[in-house]
């Protein structure tokens, strides 16, 4: 009984953290703007000729756009067509409606809801990912600037120059953290109803239709746990090679007199007291280890849904 449960709830625990998530952008988005601009533009003053953000976003654009009408054309097809004349015969449609009129707003209603939050979560994932690349990409061009550092005057002005960039970082990861959070949630529902469908007894499932949506849907999902983790983790990279900087910067100034010294070690200090990184409401950091939890989770629920349906093992 409880696999055959899964399938809805899964479908309304995608939905609702979709719709979740769309409230937070919607209520950070002045945050999400002016933390990003402020990136680029200390980008920008840092090395005037870096690209800030993904290179491939007109790809990314471009891939969006046909997921989303991969996935508009599947549900029309499912809803519209295999299901049609189900719908026909369980909604009862007021006695002043026409009722295929009736089932058509239902079903259009049904359709609508789907795709709005698998284009969300695709939109959603495109603004995280260049966000988190565009502040390892600072991270990384001021890194560039450590090894020109030869005096004192050069050294404060890095020191000074460092705290702005730290202070970009965070205000990255204040802006979209709680976004991150639900977004992350609307991807594993989205893996949960994947892993339903499959499981599910319901003859609608077992079709082609069906066996497409599972598919795209498991390939899409992966895809976006693999690029919110590379997104999240070049921030990570950006901070490991800032530390690197500062070891070979430290071979420069060894030779250099004690007030240089002083200046630099307290500008490694700060460095690498520091522990700039993207996260998820503070839950969790983003980076590559996450995609294994995720993993975990969706092999452990997989396996959940396998057990309770009572399928015997095939050969």
């Amino acid at each position: 009984m409880l696999p055959g449960y899964a399938t809805p709830f899964a479908f309304y625990f995608f939905d609702s953290f979709s719709y979740i998530t769309t409230v937070a952008f919607f209520l950070n988005r002045r945050k999400v703007y002016s933390a990003t601009k402020t990136v680029v533009n200390l980008c920008t003053r840092i090395t005037p000729r870096i690209y800030v953000g993904s290179k491939t976003i007109i790809f990314e654009i471009l891939l969006l756009v046909a997921s989303s009408l991969a996935i508009l054309s599947i549900f029309i097809i499912f809803f519209f067509y295999q299901e049609w004349n189900l719908f026909l015969r369980i909604l009862h449609a007021p006695y002043f409606v026409d009722e295929v009129t009736h089932t058509w707003i239902v079903v259009f209603s049904l359709v609508s809801i789907h795709t709005w939050s698998f284009c969300t979560c695709f939109i959603s994932v495109l603004l995280c990912y260049n966000s988190f690349i565009a502040a390892g990409d600072l991270l990384k061009a001021y890194g560039s600037t450590i090894q020109d550092l030869t005096d004192r005057k050069s050294i404060i002005r890095s020191l000074e120059l460092f705290g702005d960039v730290s202070n970009c970082v965070k205000r990255i990861d204040k802006a979209l953290n709680s976004c991150v959070f639900f977004l992350f949630g609307t991807v594993v529902g989205n893996f949960f109803a994947a892993v339903s469908v499959l499981f599910s007894e319901s003859r609608s499932y077992h079709t082609p239709v069906a066996s497409v949506y599972v598919g795209l849907t498991l390939l899409g999902g992966m895809a976006i746990i693999l690029v919110l983790t590379t997104g999240g983790n070049s921030v990570t990279n950006g901070m490991k090679l800032l530390k690197s900087m500062l070891l070979e910067g430290n071979r420069k100034i060894a030779g250099q007199s004690q007030e240089v010294i002083s200046s630099f070690t307290l500008l490694s200090d700060c460095v690498r007291g520091s522990s700039l990184s993207v996260s998820g409401c503070e839950m969790f950091t983003i980076n590559k280890r996450l995609a294994l939890t995720i993993g975990g989770m969706i092999v452990t629920y997989s396996f959940l849904l396998f057990q309770l349906s009572g399928k015997p093992l095939t050969t």
